[in-house]
């Protein structure tokens, strides 16, 4: 599985919903990273917005619970790996992102969602940053990958929170013999077995 935002009609939203206030997860050209083939595009990201996607801000003083979440379903390999892209400035703990997988029947209703956190109330971080989780306890299963902004409507440091490139993987696990043979003062045969 992976996700760039970059194809509109390609996102997977699970739900993508407000529990309270005007600061929304969207997803557009207001931050993002560029992708190596996006050289003269606009780059296109999940972010956090109070006007409607036009801007990389949030409003400090309006309390806010978003959240946005992705199905995803597991296989059975024994190991998979999530990774994404992010940056949230937001306020110690009180404006901030969290990531969680959580049980696709459970609802959340309010506050920080239940479930295996990935990253916890997150904040002053400037740059993007690259966050991987790895687990060998999601196989066969399926899980709601959500992301949770929370501020308190009492201020804070703008902008909020942005994520990239998330993906679902499992590792390389082929194993290769190499040898080396012949080997003189300036050259060697080298040889790869899988």
């Amino acid at each position: 599985y992976y996700q760039d935002f970059e194809n509109l009609e390609e996102v997977p939203f699970g739900v993508n919903y407000l529990i309270s206030g005007g600061n929304a997860w969207v997803v557009g050209n207001a931050t993002g990273l560029p992708s190596s083939e996006e050289e003269d595009t606009e780059a296109t990201s999940l972010y956090i917005s109070n006007t409607n996607g036009t801007t990389f801000n949030y409003d400090e003083y309006d309390l806010s619970h978003a959240y946005v979440s992705m199905p995803i379903t597991f296989g059975d390999d024994a190991e998979y790996i999530i990774s994404f892209d992010y940056k949230v400035v937001g306020e110690g703990n009180w404006d901030y992102l969290s990531v969680v997988l959580v049980n696709p029947d459970s609802m959340v209703t309010s506050g920080q969602p239940t479930g295996i956190v990935l990253l916890d109330k997150a904040h002053d971080v400037e740059e993007w940053t690259t966050f991987i989780y790895s687990s060998s306890s999601l196989s066969n299963t399926t899980k709601n990958l959500v992301f949770y902004w929370k501020n308190d409507g009492g201020g804070g440091t703008n902008p909020p929170a942005a994520v990239d490139d998330i993906e679902v993987s499992t590792p390389c696990t082929a194993t290769a013999a190499i040898s080396v043979g012949s080997p003189t003062t300036t050259s060697a045969v080298i040889t790869r077995t899988s």
